[in-house]
This record gives C-alpha cells, sequence and structure tokens, in this order.
C-alpha cells in the first residue's frame, strides 16, 4: 500500500548502541547553540544585551586551539578600529587552548558584551558554541 513506509517509521525503536546525550553544563533557558568551522585565525563574535546583574554563561569547544574573550563593547570597538594583533584586545575575561572553555560572568552594568572566538591555529578548526544570557 505505502511502499516507502515502514513499521520502524511509525514506531521508532531506540538503537540499543546508542549512548544518551551528554548533560548541558548551562542552567535551562534560551540561548545559542551553534556548530562553525572557522578559517586559520579567523575569528567570530557574539554580541549580548546584558542588563546589570544579569548573567552570562558561555561556552566554546573545539578540536584545535582556541581563545575566547569577553569585551565591552567599547573594547571591541577600539581593538577593530586599531586593527591589533588578538592579543592586545583588552578583555574581562580570557581563555584559551583546545576544550572546553568557559566564562561565567555577572554584568557589572548594562551594557552590550561581545565575545570573540578565535581559531589560533593555521588549520581549520572546528568549533561548538553554546551560551545563555539568563534574567
Amino acid at each position: 500500500m505505502f511502499p516507502d513506509l515502514h513499521w520502524q517509521d511509525l514506531f521508532p525503536q531506540e538503537h540499543s548502541n546508542t549512548q544518551p546525550a551528554p548533560a548541558s553544563p548551562f542552567p535551562e533557558g534560551e540561548g545559542i547553540i551553534e556548530v562553525d568551522m572557522l578559517a586559520p585565525s579567523a575569528r567570530v563574535v557574539y554580541s549580548f544585551e546584558i542588563r546589570r546583574g544579569e548573567p552570562l554563561h558561555f561556552g566554546a569547544w573545539s578540536n584545535r586551539r582556541i581563545a575566547i574573550a569577553l569585551t565591552t563593547f567599547a573594547e571591541f570597538e577600539r581593538w577593530t578600529d586599531s586593527a591589533a594583533p588578538f592579543q592586545e584586545l583588552r578583555s574581562l575575561q580570557r581563555h584559551v587552548g583546545r576544550l572546553p572553555k568557559k566564562i561565567r560572568f555577572r554584568a557589572g552594568r548594562t551594557g552590550c558584551y561581545h565575545v570573540v572566538v578565535m581559531n589560533l591555529t593555521n588549520r581549520r578548526a572546528k568549533v561548538i558554541v553554546e551560551a545563555q544570557s539568563l534574567t
């Protein structure tokens, strides 16, 4: 009757070798979960509008050496306008390495904050990002 329909499609079965997904290290809530490939020395920037006292949880995992830095909007603009190397970006928190790298931050003042994720190698890097700004 329906040649492309199989009973497994109607009644899905768990595969015996299936492992449960690892629990997220972040509290439940809305946020960002993203997988990206970063070219050598490339960067990606995430912007967050945060009110005073609100927390930001940000994590990045990679198969290569990466850096993540949390900075204010003004410092980020200063850095991009000067075309200075990544090491000169003044940041509130910074982590360098492979996996995982996490930022836990509570805003001291209301404003825009940026998290810069940068591939520090000369090879493509797979990066997984999870971020939440909670009220």
